[in-house]
This record gives C-alpha cells, sequence and structure tokens, in this order.
C-alpha cells in the first residue's frame, strides 16, 4: 500500500491487488500486469491524464465512500 496526498489534503491509500487489477481493466481497458513485462509504464510517463484515470480507478472505492467525482479527483492532482 502506498499513501499521497492531493492538492486539497485528502489522503489517499493505493492498493494494488486482483480486485484493484479488474477495476482498472473494467473501467479503463488497462491491463496493470503490463506494467511488469509491457510498455505500461512507457505509456504513464507520457501519459499523464491516463496515470491520473488509473489512480482514480485504483481509489475508486474511497473516492466513492467521500463522494469524489472523476472530475474532482483530476482537478485536485496537479503539482509534483
Amino acid at each position: 500500500m502506498t499513501t499521497f496526498n492531493d492538492n486539497t489534503g485528502r489522503a489517499w491509500t493505493v492498493t494494488i491487488n486482483v480486485d484493484a487489477i479488474k477495476r482498472v481493466k473494467s473501467l479503463l481497458s488497462v491491463n496493470l500486469l503490463d506494467a511488469i513485462e509491457g510498455t505500461l509504464l512507457e505509456r504513464l510517463v507520457a501519459d499523464p491524464v491516463l496515470l491520473c484515470d488509473i489512480l482514480y480507478a485504483l481509489c475508486k472505492p474511497q473516492a466513492d465512500a467521500q463522494k469524489v467525482s472523476d472530475e474532482d479527483f483530476g482537478r485536485s492532482m496537479a503539482g509534483d
């Protein structure tokens, strides 16, 4: 698990497990396992919007509990 804070100070915990992998694949048609032997890491470096979308999908249960929309989550991701 990794935790990060967005620009509003909200803390988000990222956990990669089977449920998270399935959620990302279902919502974005992105296979996180491609990070191991594929080109996903290069795609994420080149496409910060995709990176943010994946982070949102990984954090979606938390976002739903906090009533944070995809758009609100994206607006809070800026900077380092």
